[in-house]
C-alpha cells in the first residue's frame, strides 16, 4: 500500500479523528482517574477530583452524571465517536504512567491502554498511540 493507508480490502482509508487521553497526566501524585482496567467493567468509575469530562468508558453512565447532556451519555464512547463521523482517535499516553519509577513499567497502565484500544476496535475506530509531548515523565523538564 505504497502512498496510502488501506483497510483489509485494499480500500483507501481517510482518517477523521479526535483526541482521547488515558486520563493520567501526573501519575502517581495527582491522578484524576483510576488506571486499573477492572474498575471500568460495567461501570464508569468516579474520580476523586471535580473534572469537566468523564473518563473514557464503554457503558451508559446515566443521564445527569457530570451534568452532561444526553447526547454525550452514549452506551459506548467509541460508538458516539463513530456517530459523529470520526474513525480514528489519537490516544495520548503518559510516560510517567507507563514508567512510574526508572526501569519499572506499569502492567496495569498497559492493560488500561489495551482496554481502550480494544473498545475502539470493536467500533471500527483506528487508534494512533501518541506518547504526547507534555505527557513525558514529570522528571524531564
Amino acid at each position: 500500500h505504497y502512498g496510502y493507508i488501506a483497510d483489509e480490502y485494499d480500500r483507501h482509508v481517510i482518517l477523521r479523528g479526535v483526541n482521547v487521553e488515558t486520563e493520567q497526566r501526573n501519575i502517581p501524585a495527582d491522578q484524576d482517574r483510576p488506571i486499573d482496567p477492572s474498575l471500568y467493567n460495567g461501570q464508569c468509575p468516579s474520580n476523586e477530583y471535580i473534572y469537566q469530562e468523564p473518563p473514557t468508558c464503554q457503558i451508559d453512565y446515566g443521564k445527569g452524571m457530570y451534568n452532561i447532556s444526553d447526547e454525550w451519555n452514549s452506551h459506548n464512547d467509541f460508538a458516539q465517536i463513530r456517530k459523529w463521523g470520526f474513525n480514528v482517535i489519537r490516544l495520548c499516553l503518559s510516560w510517567s504512567a507507563l514508567e512510574p519509577t526508572p526501569g519499572n513499567y506499569s502492567e496495569i497502565y498497559l492493560q488500561r491502554v489495551e482496554q481502550i484500544v480494544q473498545w475502539a476496535s470493536e467500533e471500527q475506530v483506528y487508534v494512533i498511540l501518541d506518547m504526547h509531548e507534555d505527557l513525558y515523565s514529570r522528571y524531564i523538564i
